[in-house]
Order: C-alpha cells, then structure tokens, then sequence
C-alpha cells in the first residue's frame, strides 16, 4: 500500500496561541539557524503557488516563536525533510511524496520511489516536539537533538 499517486503527505504541528508573524527558523546543514520570512508572492509574477516557495530543506529541526521571543514550538526530525511554517502557528514537515509529473516549480523529474515489487517506499521517521521560554534554550535543545540523532555515542 502506501499514499496514493500525485499527492504531498505532510505532518503538522500546531500551537494556535503562538503567533509567529511569518517568520520562521530552520536549521544549515546542521551547523546554524536561518532566519525564513514567509514569501508572499506580491512582488514575485512567476511565483506559482505559495507553498512550494515555503518550504526549505530541513536538516534537524524548525521552529517559531511568538513576538515577544517569550516561547518557541520546536520540532527536531531524525532525517532530512522539506518543512515550513508559513501558516499561523503551524509547523510541517514533508513526510512523503509520490508525483507523477513535473510541476515546474523547481524539481524537474518526477517522485515515485518503489521497491523491487513496485509498491512504493515506507519510511519511519522519529519526531521530537520541545517548547522553549527563550531562543537560547531553543538553540541548546536543538544542539544536544542533533548531536544525539546525527553523532550518537558509540561505547566500545
């Protein structure tokens, strides 16, 4: 079995009391946080659909934060996905993806990853979700996730 042709399987996070004002953080290859502005397609023509031009490769973790920088919702992944949180208060990660055909909008081939019967791929992926009162311990939790997830303690 698994997600039917053509469609785009997210998983979502949502805090409906944090207001984030488009404004959102990911993670660099591991190494930094990157501020993400939410793109709004007022002064881009060619921009299609909102969607695709908000999601942003996600290494190990996302998050947003209310305007006083009073809390964060943080959402750390074993993986690297394509995330966004470009919606109030929400928080999505790509989980899976069959397409067909192109949508001309970035990726110029099509997305049907099967195995040797032809059924497509089933992935497990962890999630951990955190709730911090200030950016620095945002920025210390993700740390510790990702040296736990990415560079596990091996004991010979």
């Amino acid at each position: 079995m698994g997600i039917e042709p053509n469609r785009d399987v997210t998983i979502n996070w949502e805090q409906k009391t944090l207001e984030s004002e488009g404004v959102f953080f990911t993670d660099s290859n591991g190494l930094h946080i990157v501020k993400r502005t939410k793109r709004t397609g007022k002064n881009d023509d060619t921009l299609i659909s909102l969607a695709p031009a908000n999601f942003y490769p996600i290494n190990s973790a996302i998050f947003i934060e209310n305007s006083p920088l009073s809390h964060q919702m943080i959402v750390m992944n074993d993986r690297t996905q394509s995330g966004s949180a470009f919606r109030k208060g929400r928080i999505e990660l790509m989980y899976d993806r069959r397409i067909y055909a192109t949508d001309s909008l970035g990726n110029p081939e099509n997305l049907d990853e099967t195995n040797e019967s032809g059924a497509p791929l089933r992935s497990h992926h962890k999630y951990w979700l955190k709730f911090t009162k200030t950016r620095e311990e945002a920025f210390r939790v993700i740390s510790r996730r990702s040296l736990l997830t990415q560079n596990p303690p091996m004991i010979f």
